[in-house]
């Protein structure tokens, strides 16, 4: 199986699913140095099926049907809420395949603006946060959409801010305690051509 992990970082779940599914993996970020993926990808021993590309979601230099799956973890806002995007990636994998992600995400849309308890925090890049109902709707009829949820149910938040946590920043996910923040989970199926 081939997958495009798109942000892959510094390549941790790409590294993952080569070890545990043995699937191959092309990782491509436009900020990670590939040289350095590729260090950590050999010390991982997984250099004969992990392959670390610099580059943007928005070029890739693959051939169209190339892929079993396109994934991404917490990348996807960045680039997929273009309005020509879904037609865009979906042309890269192959019909029946999987385009899924994990991004960070609004419980629901703010009514009168950003509410208050979230203000000392909000930066205008997370206008990209969008509810599950956005994301069905916006990938609708592209790819067959199978699932498009909360992450832990009413418990995603709690997730992000463990991350949060363990990084020490400031917690605006905590101070929202789930009414607004969450993470969201996509899966589709590339529609038979």
């Amino acid at each position: 199986m081939k997958v495009l992990d798109l942000g892959c970082g510094r390549m941790a779940p790409s590294v993952f699913l080569a070890r545990e599914f043995g699937v191959d993996v092309w990782g491509i970020d436009p900020r990670v140095d590939p040289t350095e993926n590729l260090a950590r990808v050999r010390s991982a021993g997984v250099e004969d099926q992990v392959y670390p590309m610099r580059g943007d979601a928005r070029s890739l230099p693959f051939a169209e049907g190339f892929f079993d799956v396109v994934l991404g973890i917490n990348t996807f806002q960045f680039f997929a809420t273009d309005e020509l995007y879904p037609f865009y990636v979906s042309k890269y994998v192959k019909p029946g395949g999987r385009i899924a992600f994990i991004v960070p995400a609004l419980r629901r849309d703010f009514e009168g603006g950003v509410p208050e308890h979230l203000r000392p925090f909000w930066d205008p890049t997370f206008r990209v946060w969008h509810t599950a109902d956005w994301w069905r709707r916006h990938w609708g009829g592209v790819v067959d959409v199978e699932c498009v949820d909360y992450l832990e149910g009413e418990d995603g938040w709690r997730l992000w801010a463990l991350w949060q946590e363990a990084i020490d920043v400031e917690d605006m996910v905590r101070r929202d305690a789930g009414r607004y923040i969450t993470f969201l989970r996509f899966v589709s199926r590339v529609n038979e051509k």
